[in-house]
This record gives structure tokens, C-alpha cells and sequence, in this order.
């Protein structure tokens, strides 16, 4: 959990905190690591101090603000397997930059608490770059006990999402989960948004660093994640 208390307002460290512990209890990880750049005093960070016992690990920053140097270091040195951030900090160019240059899945939070997610959903754009990622929506899923929805929207009625879909059932039935596939016939991100406990995987590619003002016209659902980004998101990287 990557925590920034100069550029961060207390809801939103709060935010950050209180999902990264509920995350933690939830998945198979072996240890929470929150680190905190900017630290200062206040009793928000008295607070995050209290949890550094078993296996959370508070690890605080006192002399550099380089982000980018502490988190690319912090992947080298630890086992990372997921980072925690919240929308704000995400969408810091050059820190979204970083992240995606670490190739690490990235769960950036929402308006809610993770406590009030119920369902997963997957807009399909790509579907090649979506079935690379159905390993990690099946397990977070089946750990986090959401219902998995893929929204395979093909107005054209050409059937070029089929061997995804195929490959999501298989899927199914080896995870034991059900998914519920969603044939919209208007665009998919107008039937969700106004869903507010879900989780949207994305996966982390080049497109997510686009201008949002250079992808308002693109057909590709990436690119459109922060037509969403009041969701929880977790973006997945893939080899490109």
C-alpha cells in the first residue's frame, strides 16, 4: 500500500489503510507492506503506525519524495505482487507512468469500501489481451467471492469474442465459479456506471497512458477506465 501524506488528504489515507487491511485479511498474500512517503505528524499517521505488528509492515520514508526510485526499488527487494493506490495518486502522470513500468498488478480504489464489492466485470476490447489476464480475474474473484460478469459487446453480431468466451467457461469449470456472460446492445460502460460495488479488471497496457482528452473518441475499453474511475479497478500488465 503506497501511501503519499503530503499530496494525500486523510480521507483519502484513510481510504487507502482501511482497504489495504480488509485486502490483506481477504487474499492468500503473506504480508501487507504500507509505505509511506512525505510522512508528518498527525495522528492519521500515529494510526497507521499502531499497525506494525505480525505481518504488516509499516515502512516510512524520511528523506526522499522519489517515488519512482522507492517503489521500483521496494519491487526489487521485496515480493510484491500487488500494489495498492488510491484514484488520485494513480492518475499523477509520472506515477502511473512508474507503475506501469514495474509490471506489477495495480488495484487503484473507489468511492466505496472494498467491504461493499459484490460482483467483477470485464469490458471486452481486446480479447487477446483480456484471456492473458483470466487467470488473475479468476483467482482475486474466487479470494474476494465476486460474481465474475464478461460483457462481450458485438453489435456487429460477428461472434469474434467467441474463443474468449470459450476460454472463460473452461475457465469456470477448473475454478468452480460461475460466469455470467453479458451480450449489451448499447455500450457496456453506460449499463455500469451507475453500479457502484463492482471491481473492473483492465488490462495495464500502453493505452492507459494516453491524454484522457486524446482517447474520449476511442472504441478501446482501456483507454475509457476513467469513464469508471469511481470504481475499484485492478489493472493487470501484459506482455505487449
Amino acid at each position: 500500500c503506497f501511501i503519499d501524506m503530503l499530496n494525500m488528504s486523510n480521507k483519502e489515507i484513510e481510504s487507502a489503510l482501511n482497504n489495504s487491511l480488509l485486502l490483506h485479511s481477504k487474499l492468500n498474500g503473506k504480508k501487507l507492506i504500507i509505505r509511506i512517503i512525505n510522512p508528518t505528524s498527525s495522528p492519521i499517521y500515529e494510526k497507521i503506525k499502531s499497525h506494525d505488528k505480525n505481518m504488516i509492515n509499516i515502512e516510512v520514508d524520511f528523506y526522499t519524495d522519489n517515488f519512482e526510485d522507492i517503489i521500483k526499488n521496494d519491487c526489487k527487494n521485496m515480493d510484491i505482487g500487488l500494489i495498492v493506490v488510491e484514484k488520485e495518486l494513480f492518475e499523477n502522470k509520472r506515477f502511473k507512468k512508474t507503475l506501469y513500468d514495474i509490471k506489477i498488478p495495480v488495484l487503484k480504489t473507489g468511492n466505496r469500501s472494498l467491504a461493499d464489492l459484490s460482483g467483477a466485470v470485464i469490458l471486452t476490447s481486446r480479447a487477446e489481451k483480456i484471456e492473458k489476464s483470466s487467470s488473475v480475474i479468476f483467482d482475486l474473484s474466487q479470494q474476494l467471492f465476486l460474481d465474475i460478469e464478461l460483457f462481450d459487446f458485438d453489435p456487429q453480431g460477428s461472434g469474434k469474442n467467441r474463443n474468449l468466451i470459450e476460454h472463460f467457461e473452461n475457465l469456470s469449470k477448473i475454478f468452480g465459479k460461475k460466469v455470467k456472460i453479458i451480450k449489451p446492445k448499447v455500450n457496456p460502460i453506460r449499463k455500469i456506471q451507475n453500479r457502484k460495488r463492482i471491481l473492473q479488471f483492465i488490462p495495464f497496457d500502453k493505452g492507459i497512458l494516453d491524454n484522457k482528452l486524446l482517447s474520449i473518441f476511442s472504441t478501446d475499453f482501456e483507454k475509457l477506465y476513467y469513464k469508471l474511475d469511481d470504481k475499484f479497478q485492478l489493472f493487470i500488465p501484459i506482455e505487449e
